[in-house]
């Protein structure tokens, strides 16, 4: 495969240095870097499904890197906004369900933190533990008149601290 990969590329590199007219040249320049392009993110891609998602740094770092060439500065700002905003809800709404003692949360954890790595993403991501407990938990129940369940999220942590304990 990856002798067929390099073939094609000697060819529209080829195409690139003997064409005859600019026009050709450049046309076989740019599907060459397109090519490129598409064989890297293919490959970042495949990185990350076969090493797993603790790779998931290396991705978004592609995908940044993909979004300021294309976007500049505020395509950046955009990809790093929206990370946070979708990886701080999954983050946040699996410790809501650890408060609520929902054993598929509590074994999500297990399988992909340490007690260094949630505490670090625990500090991160607090704010988005807060909007979540809001619209989750106290908007439902001030519209349905109910009691609003107590929420600390020292708790969250302690219980945290003792499933995945600090080594």
């Amino acid at each position: 495969m990856s002798l067929l990969i390099a073939a094609a590329f000697g060819l529209l590199a080829l195409g690139a240095f003997v064409s005859p007219t600019y026009t050709e040249k450049m046309n076989y320049a740019q599907w060459f870097l397109f090519a490129g392009g598409v064989l890297f993110v293919t490959s970042v891609v495949i990185l990350v499904a076969a090493l797993g998602f603790h790779t998931f740094a290396l991705y978004l770092s592609v995908l940044m890197a993909m979004a300021i060439a294309a976007l500049g500065l505020y395509g950046g700002v955009l990809v790093a906004l929206l990370t946070y905003l979708s990886w701080g809800f999954v983050f946040a709404l699996q410790l809501l369900l650890v408060h609520h003692q929902v054993s598929a949360a509590i074994d999500w954890f297990v399988a992909r933190y340490t007690y260094q790595m949630f505490r670090i993403e625990y500090y991160i991501f607090y704010p988005m533990l807060w909007l979540l407990y809001l619209l989750l938990e106290v908007v439902p129940s001030l519209l349905a008149h109910e009691h609003v369940i107590r929420f600390d999220p020292k708790e969250i942590h302690r219980k945290m601290a003792q499933i995945l304990p600090p080594q």
